[in-house]
């Protein structure tokens, strides 16, 4: 007998606003996921990839959620910053394990700040959840994107044919490319107060399940979080199952051959959790 799955529209409550959504079901799924929406978003997505991707997924026997935020797409409320959806991302948790209480692994999947949202989710809920996936988390701070510039573009620039003989016909304005450098080193050295990063770190540092991080590789947000990975010696110890780099990427990874990757990269890590 054929076991068939179903897309079905749901809704449920967070702060007394009522949240919807499309729930991906399959009879046969022990996994479930849901795919928390980056802002300004949707739970369609950029270019309809998070129902590609949901049905992706449910694909392989895996149930999934996706769903507006408060005061976004069809749920009611006013839109909230991306710090404050800790509290849909928690309400969706609890819907989803009262949906599905018998799903054995339960992931949390989510692009740029959706990705930072579910770290610093954890921080305050780290047991209900078995693995997140972390696409091109934002970590943005003026000491990250200083040092992310120096070393992926003007080092890039540096090393550029075209650059050398613009410069040589006096195409470059040499003093003012000096005073930004200048600006971009001083900005670099600057101590980060931003605290929803350290509210990610700490949610990701006690957080027991897998973290498995996916980042495109033409995506100035990757690339900040992949030097603060690098350069901060408190990010530099954290754990995570996989980090893969999806060639010549963009942030959404906008066209069919990298979502294909995307989704086949996300299967892999949420069965293995």
């Amino acid at each position: 007998m054929t076991m068939h799955s179903e897309e079905l529209a749901v809704s449920f409550e967070c702060k007394g606003e009522l949240l919807q959504g499309i729930m991906h079901c399959h009879p046969a799924a022990k996994h479930g996921v849901i795919i928390v929406v980056g802002g300004p978003q949707t739970r369609h997505g950029s270019h309809r990839s998070f129902v590609q991707l949901a049905r992706e997924l449910n694909k392989k026997q895996i149930n999934v959620l996706r769903f507006d935020y408060r005061g976004a797409g069809d749920s009611s409320g006013i839109i909230q910053p991306f710090t404050e959806t800790v509290n849909d991302i928690a309400s969706a948790v609890v819907f989803f394990k009262e949906m599905y209480p018998d799903i054995e692994y339960l992931s949390l999947w989510g692009l740029c700040d959706a990705a930072s949202a579910i770290a610093m989710y954890l921080e305050h809920a780290p047991n209900k959840i078995s693995q997140v996936t972390l696409v091109n988390p934002w970590v943005k701070s003026r000491a990250i994107e200083a040092k992310t510039y120096i070393k992926f573009y003007y080092v890039q620039r540096l090393l550029s044919l075209s650059f050398w003989k613009k410069l040589f016909l006096g195409r470059v304005n040499v003093k003012q490319s000096a005073a930004d450098i200048a600006q971009f080193q001083q900005n670099a050295q600057q101590t980060s107060t931003n605290n929803f990063v350290d509210s990610m770190y700490s949610g990701l540092r006690g957080f027991k399940g897998n973290i498995d991080i996916i980042l495109s590789e033409n995506d100035l947000t990757a690339q900040e979080f992949s030097q603060l990975i690098q350069s901060n010696a408190s990010w530099k110890k954290l754990d995570f199952h996989s980090l893969v780099l999806v060639k010549e990427a963009n942030h959404t990874l906008a066209s069919p051959n990298w979502k294909n990757q995307l989704a086949n990269l996300s299967i892999n890590a949420i069965i293995s959790s």
